[in-house]
């Protein structure tokens, strides 16, 4: 008696959820056929035909032209292009790092040439190294100030193998 019972609760509870399971499949598929009813409503296009007495011509549209293929880009590289400086001096290290003291002349000898010719020289600072490494450029259109400028850096530096200074070069 008591399989018999078993028997009959494991039937109700299959019986029960397949039909659960389609009350579940009937419920979706009448919702899909209410969507695929709404989409065709809104496609219908109503088309009025005029009369036969009438002087109207009926042109029939044409689909517009597909629209031309985009024009082919030759990609570049994405660097950006930099001002060239009238004169660029380059503190570089050999694994030392800068040479302070040459920094400190160079300092002295910028305070120097602005006081001597009363102007006041304006320059950017681009660091780019791991020990110390620096750029100084100086920009602008003298062209009285910066050949003397790049003349006595150069003169000054001469001796110096971790200094550079390069005219009308581009700044790191």
């Amino acid at each position: 008696m008591i399989y018999l019972e078993k028997l009959y609760w494991m039937k109700s509870r299959i019986a029960l959820r397949v039909l659960l399971l389609t009350l579940v499949c009937l419920i979706t598929f009448n919702a899909d056929a209410k969507r695929k009813k709404r989409k065709k409503k809104k496609a219908t296009v109503v088309k009025t035909v005029p009369a036969k007495d009438s002087n109207i011509v009926h042109i029939p549209k044409t689909p517009p032209p597909p629209p031309p293929p985009p024009p082919r880009i030759i990609k570049q590289d994405n660097a950006t292009i930099k001002p060239l400086a009238q004169v660029v001096v380059s503190f570089v290290s050999r694994g030392t790092g800068i040479d302070a003291k040459a920094r400190n002349e160079f300092f002295e000898y910028i305070t120097y040439f602005n006081a001597k010719h009363h102007c006041e020289l304006m320059y950017d600072k681009k660091p780019w190294g791991r020990e110390g490494e620096i750029d100084f450029c100086f920009y602008g259109n003298n062209e009285i100030l910066m050949p003397e400028l790049f003349k006595d850096l150069k003169e000054k530096f001469v001796g110096h193998n971790t200094v550079f200074v390069n005219k009308n070069a581009a700044c790191k």
